[in-house]
């Protein structure tokens, strides 16, 4: 069996600060379009890079 080596004490103060911060009404908006969208219009407004510069 393979030990892997992990820090015992991680809090959440531990974590890396984040440049962005994710506001919920963006992430509901996210779940609703899994939902509710195909998954070539999901891939068209979320990755395509024809709309960014």
């Amino acid at each position: 069996m393979m030990h892997q080596r992990i820090e015992p004490y991680v809090t959440l103060d531990d974590r890396p600060d984040r440049d962005t911060v994710i506001e919920k009404d963006e992430i509901l908006s996210l779940i609703i379009d899994v939902e509710t969208m195909t998954t070539a219009d999901f891939y068209n407004r979320y990755f395509s890079m024809e709309d960014r510069p």
